[in-house]
Formats: C-alpha cells, structure tokens, sequence
C-alpha cells in the first residue's frame, strides 16, 4: 500500500490564486498558528480557543462571545475578557465606516 501525502495532493489541486493566499498565509505566519492550534486541541481533546486580539488561551466556559454578520453568514467570535471584546468591536466599527466612505 502507497503512503500518500495528504498535503501535497491539497496543493495540487489548488488554483493559482488559491496557491497565492496559501503562499501568503505561509509567509505570515497563519498556517504554523493553524498547526499549533490544532496540535494543542488534539492534546487537549477538545476544540482550542484563542482571543482573536490578543491571542491568548480562552479558558473553557470563561469566554465572551459575539455573534456578528448578516443572516445567513452569522460567524461567532469568542473573547477572553472585556477590553479585547470592546477593542474588536471598535475595529469593527471603523472597518464599516471607512467601507460606507463616512468618518
């Protein structure tokens, strides 16, 4: 039985743009936090949460979490304490009024 590498068979199926994101997201550092993370749910065994301004360890049933998006597209992110959550939605905030052309 031949061993097939999983990762090389997702890179050859991806496109060129695909290519260029993971290129950048390798780059940036983004695809050794995402095999961190899983490595440390799988130790754990349970799902890893992160606080996505601060990066800090979430500890289980301690989180604040918000949901946000538009109907259908809802996306939860979850927190570790209350500055970090009030920073996001700040971004948040600015990123809509820079997209509406407003201050």
């Amino acid at each position: 039985m031949i061993k097939v590498n999983k990762l090389a068979g997702i890179i050859d199926g991806l496109s060129l743009e695909e290519l260029r994101l993971v290129k950048k997201d390798l780059d940036c550092g983004n695809i050794e936090r995402l095999i961190n993370n899983k490595i440390l749910e799988v130790e754990r065994g349970g799902k890893f949460k992160i606080c996505p301004v601060c990066n800090t360890d979430i500890v289980e049933g301690e989180e604040l979490v918000l949901y946000f998006g538009p109907q259908g597209l809802r996306k939860k992110a979850s927190f570790c304490a209350n500055d970090c959550l009030e920073y996001f939605l700040h971004r948040q905030r600015q990123i809509m009024r820079n997209q509406n052309g407003t201050c």
